[in-house]
C-alpha cells in the first residue's frame, strides 16, 4: 500500500466526511492549491511552502476544523485540557463530568508528565462508550488528540506508520493507576 493511500483511508477512519478526504489529496496531488486555499490555517503552523508532510498536517488540521480533533500544549492544565475535549463532537458530553476534578486527585504535578496523564484519563472515561483516545504526530511540543472508535485503533496505527513522515499516532491507553497518585 502506498503512503498516500495509507493516509487517505486513515482519515476515512476517523470521518465518513469525503471534504477531508478531498483536502488531503489536494495536498498531495497539488500542494501549491492546497497551500493556498489553506494559508491562514497553515500560517498557525508556520507552514508557508510545499514540504514532504503537507497532507499529514492536511489531516490533522482538517480533524481539527471539524473538531474531531482537539490540540492540546504539552504543558496544559487539566482544565485546558478539558475545554479542548469538550470540543471534539463524537463523544457524549457526560463522560467529562469530574473530568478535572478526577486529574487533581490522580496526578502528582511535581513527578507526573501531566497532559500524558490526563489523555490516559479521558481514555479510560470514553473506553465505556467503545472510544479510545489517541495522539498524532504534530511534529512539536503539542498533542493533536483526538477519539477514535477502539476497534480502529490498530489498523489506524498501522496506517499512520505506513503513511510516513509524521505519519504517527499513539493510543493514550488509560489504566487503573494512571499518575504517581492511582485511582485514590
Amino acid at each position: 500500500m502506498a503512503a498516500t493511500d495509507a493516509l487517505i483511508e486513515l482519515a476515512t477512519l476517523f470521518a465518513s466526511d469525503p471534504t477531508l478526504r478531498d483536502e488531503i489529496a489536494l495536498a498531495l496531488n497539488d500542494p501549491a492549491a492546497y497551500l493556498q486555499q489553506f494559508a491562514e490555517r497553515l500560517s498557525e503552523r508556520g507552514i508557508e511552502t510545499e514540504r514532504p508532510d503537507l497532507a499529514w498536517f492536511a489531516l490533522l488540521d482538517g480533524l481539527k476544523a471539524r473538531e474531531l480533533a482537539a490540540e492540546l500544549d504539552w504543558k496544559s492544565s487539566a482544565k485546558d485540557v478539558l475545554y479542548g475535549l469538550k470540543t471534539l463532537v463524537n463523544v457524549p458530553r457526560d463522560v467529562w463530568d469530574g473530568y478535572a476534578e478526577e486529574c487533581d486527585r490522580r496526578v502528582d504535578p511535581d513527578r507526573d508528565s501531566f497532559v500524558e496523564c490526563y489523555l490516559q484519563i479521558a481514555d479510560l472515561r470514553t473506553s465505556p462508550h467503545g472510544l479510545s483516545m489517541v495522539t498524532l504526530d504534530s511534529g512539536g511540543d503539542s498533542y493533536v488528540a483526538a477519539l477514535l472508535e477502539t476497534a480502529k485503533v490498530a489498523r489506524a496505527t498501522e496506517l499512520a506508520d505506513k503513511a510516513g513522515g509524521l505519519g504517527a499516532l499513539s493510543h493514550r491507553q488509560g489504566t487503573e493507576r494512571i499518575g504517581s497518585r492511582g485511582a485514590q
